[in-house]
């Protein structure tokens, strides 16, 4: 918030920026924290030519809690929304996007589960917000082909842009020609992410903004997968669940194949 506030130099360009969450997505399954399967080209590049967060912590094992420390850079016990369900992030919180949207950014957001919709006021600073609706959830393809129609159309202001991918969240149901990518249907349904993904950053390169933009890649949290007794995710805190990828790039501020091993 505060590289944000910062009013840029008249010479300087401002940075557009894309923000990912990809929902319930283990940092230790990616290819880029050592996963053997490497099924994540796409993500495994950003880290690669940015920077890789070694020990990222969620705030809390579910999704509209965390989003909304991501959002408000405050934990659940101050920012209010303690679950995703019967709570909801109050207008006396300061957006990310509010203060994008203050500093001249157009602003956009695309969610693929109903547990993000508006009801939970995480829309707050957002000029527009696609959410699922009557949706339980919406496939990683149909999330991209609207933020891609969206980016191609921002032409003029820099924009800040939060594209929100749910595929790896159970039920593990990939689509069929991603079957034979990885050996277990988890692992399926992340490369099919990473590959929506990947359409994301090829269409920022044909409109030459890849290197202009500022990339920020980041789970909600993991997924218990049957370890320490939990299958899925929402109530313990082992690494299973809380340790989550976090990679960002932007070759204009931040060095490559950089690796920060602090707890963040």
């Amino acid at each position: 918030l505060w590289a944000i506030r910062k009013s840029p130099s008249a010479n300087v360009k401002p940075t557009n920026v894309l923000l990912i969450t990809m929902d319930t997505t283990r940092a230790d399954h990616l290819g880029c924290y050592g996963h053997p399967a490497n099924v994540t080209p796409n993500i495994d590049a950003i880290a690669n030519e940015g920077v890789l967060f070694e020990q990222c912590m969620s705030s809390a094992p579910s999704t509209l809690p965390s989003h909304s420390a991501i959002m408000t850079s405050t934990h659940p016990f101050v920012h209010g929304a303690r679950d995703n369900i019967g709570y909801r992030l109050s207008q006396s919180n300061t957006t990310l996007a509010e203060v994008f949207q203050e500093k001249g950014f157009k602003t956009a957001a695309f969610m693929s589960a109903a547990v993000l919709n508006r009801h939970t006021g995480i829309d707050q600073g957002f000029s527009l917000y696609v959410d699922a609706g009557d949706e339980t959830e919406i496939l990683g393809q149909k999330t991209c082909d609207r933020a891609i129609e969206w980016i191609r159309a921002q032409t003029e202001n820099p924009f800040f842009a939060w594209v929100h991918f749910y595929d790896p969240h159970f039920v593990y149901e990939a689509p069929a020609n991603f079957v034979s990518t990885a050996p277990i249907a988890y692992l399926r349904e992340i490369a099919y992410m990473d590959a929506q993904i990947g359409r994301i950053f090829n269409e920022l390169k044909r409109l030459g903004h890849y290197d202009d933009t500022l990339i920020v890649l980041i789970a909600d949290h993991g997924e218990g997968l049957g370890q320490h007794g939990e299958n899925t995710h929402l109530y313990f805190l082992y690494n299973t669940t809380v340790s989550v990828p976090f990679v960002m790039r932007c070759p204009q501020q931040i060095p490559a194949k950089t690796r920060i091993g602090s707890v963040v």
